[in-house]
């Protein structure tokens, strides 16, 4: 098997090889996250406690509000009223 036939078989590899990877990934991290919010929202207290300690405002609000209804930093547009900078 020479370099060119090596490097050929490769090529057509690897595209399916970096789907797999990819998937790996992402259903890692997803994971990783749902037992993160899982966590939280099954021990709300705990986490109504945390936003206490931190000395948050209306503490209770906002561990619900931070798990209902909020979206992700990627959809606010400038003028939305949620918008931050």
């Amino acid at each position: 098997m020479n370099i060119h036939s090596l490097s050929t078989a490769c090529a057509k590899i690897l595209p399916h090889v970096q789907s797999a990877v990819l998937l790996f990934v992402r259903v890692t991290m997803g994971w990783g996250f749902f037992l993160s919010g899982k966590g939280k929202l099954m021990n709300l207290e705990r986490t109504t406690g945390f936003f206490e300690s931190l000395h948050i405002p209306a503490p209770r609000w906002h561990a619900v509000r931070h798990f209902v209804g909020q979206r992700p930093v990627s959809d606010r547009r400038v003028g939305d009223p949620g918008y931050a900078r």
